[in-house]
């Protein structure tokens, strides 16, 4: 699943992709802001970590992890 989310003060957004569902996803940020943590943490596909400030989340989107298509494509 591919994750990308805005920040405010921020024009870049932050992506990567992650195993996790859209729910899954969702659920992390609304526990974070819940239980009035400062980060929510995310574990992309390559083991990486995105601690994200929860309180400066604009926006969250999901899109699918297919493949880049290369080349013409007709």
């Amino acid at each position: 699943m591919d994750v990308r989310i805005g920040m405010s003060n921020s024009s870049r957004e932050i992506s990567f992709e992650t195993e996790l569902s859209a729910a899954e996803v969702m659920s992390s940020i609304e526990k974070a802001a819940k239980d009035e943590q400062r980060f929510v943490v995310f574990e992309d596909v390559r083991d990486n970590q995105w601690h994200v400030n929860v309180q400066a989340i604009i926006f969250v989107e999901f899109g699918s992890a297919t493949g880049r298509r290369v080349g013409f494509v007709n």
